[in-house]
């Protein structure tokens, strides 16, 4: 068991207050889906003076695993206190209107977090500069999620957004990679695969270019996977300032994104703070094997949730598979 701290800020009384001997149970959740990042309390004294917009923080054997600000209090008849507190990635959802050409998504995360005055480091920069991103009344979150996604799509390099203890960081997932393994006698104690098509997978992309009055329609499709799941197609509207190779590319590029099951997986394991989400592992289990996912498959964390009692600390994670061996 990892020795926790959490400190919490009182701003009333202008103080901190530590709640490492009032805790009964403790979750931090992680994703990087394009939401903030959690830390839930349940504390055995309600009579503790919290308050919305304070600070939490939570350490392990001294080392900072989570910085955020308490949104949600709740005491009940129980004698017990709920809190919720969220990182910073939560600002990232206040909406603006603002729009970007011919930048990165490093450039736009950084011009995003000047203004809203979030701390934040470019641990990996984008050297891909996309075309026009267009803001009216979206959060900041949307336009960051357009430009990683468009920068994956075309350049094949995938970024992250991730909160490192109170900063903000712009970071490629190569630099997350772990050597740790997970397997039937390696932490590992129960795992669901599943592998779907229902959502988001298309066999067939049509891109759609209207210029002077005259539309042009181009296609790109895998006959193969069409024989297999029958047709599932995808329409787009192709940007008018591309070319016909360009836009034709641009299909090819979203057939190979999505012609293909999503592979995914539950894990529930004994707890190492080694992996969070975003960082990738070794996967080996017996039966997955029997799956086509081999011993020593690579898998990225999407979200990972450390759940801490008393005697024990478990987590939870949802994983997609990134390379088999």
């Amino acid at each position: 068991m990892p020795h926790l701290q959490i400190i919490a800020e009182d701003r009333e009384r202008d103080r901190l207050i530590d709640l490492t001997g009032l805790t009964c149970r403790v979750q931090w959740t992680d994703t990087v889906a394009y939401r903030p990042g959690c830390l839930m309390l349940e504390l055995i004294d309600p009579t503790i003076r919290l308050s919305h917009g304070g600070r939490i923080q939570l350490y392990s054997d001294g080392v900072g695993l989570f910085s955020g600000f308490i949104m949600y209090i709740s005491c009940g008849s129980d004698g017990r206190m709920t809190v919720y507190a969220y990182d910073q990635r939560r600002y990232l959802n206040n909406m603006d209107m603002r729009s970007f050409s011919y930048a990165s998504s490093s450039e736009i995360f950084t011009k995003i977090c000047e203004d809203l005055q979030l701390p934040y480091q470019v641990r990996d920069p984008s050297t891909y500069k996309l075309g026009t991103i267009l803001g009216d009344r979206r959060s900041n979150f949307s336009i960051l999620e357009e430009a990683l996604e468009e920068t994956a799509l075309q350049s094949g390099q995938k970024f992250l957004l991730r909160d490192c203890f109170g900063k903000l960081e712009h970071v490629h997932t190569d630099s997350l990679q772990s050597n740790l393994l997970l397997g039937d006698n390696d932490l590992l104690t129960e795992y669901q695969y599943t592998s779907d098509i229902r959502q988001n997978t298309y066999n067939a992309i049509l891109l759609v270019q209207n210029n002077d009055q005259k539309q042009t329609r181009y296609l790109a499709e895998n006959p193969q996977k069409i024989a297999a799941w029958g047709r599932l197609q995808y329409i787009e509207s192709a940007d008018g300032t591309l070319n016909q190779a360009q836009v034709q590319e641009r299909a090819e590029r979203l057939l190979q994104e999505k012609c293909r099951e999503k592979k995914s997986l539950r894990l529930q394991a004994l707890g190492d703070l080694r992996i969070y989400a975003g960082c990738s592992f070794y996967l080996s289990a017996e039966a997955l094997v029997k799956q086509g996912i081999a011993a020593g498959s690579r898998v990225m964390a999407l979200s990972c949730t450390h759940d801490f009692w008393p005697d024990s600390h478990m987590m939870s994670i949802e994983a997609e598979i990134t390379q088999t061996e």
